[in-house]
């Protein structure tokens, strides 16, 4: 299936718990593999004290931020020069306890 890493505690964004190091396996892309990692993860973070999931991707990696916008990520903004993340894509994805629609 794949994994991703879910780093717990505020991490500079109040409530928000950060996505980091996904992968999917390639025999599993596109069959909701990466929806059933972000929903577990936003699980984990719910009971952590998070109301959203953040993660940050190059912009130009159009197959990606596809991928993240499907389980409900939206693209905030580029991060500035100077910031830890420069240049990369914001994303975020608020934490619901409703089940998304599939």
């Amino acid at each position: 299936m794949g994994l991703c890493v879910l780093s717990l505690g505020d991490e500079g964004e109040t409530g928000a718990r950060t996505i980091f190091s996904v992968w999917v396996d390639p025999a599993d892309r596109r069959q909701g593999a990466l929806r059933t990692l972000v929903d577990a993860a936003a699980r984990l973070a719910l009971l952590d004290g998070a109301h959203h999931l953040v993660l940050w991707v190059k912009p130009d990696n159009v197959a990606a931020v596809a991928s993240y916008e499907h389980p409900g990520f939206t693209s905030v903004r580029v991060e500035p020069e100077g910031d830890e993340n420069e240049g990369e894509l914001l994303m975020d994805r608020p934490i619901t306890t409703r089940r998304r629609p599939a």
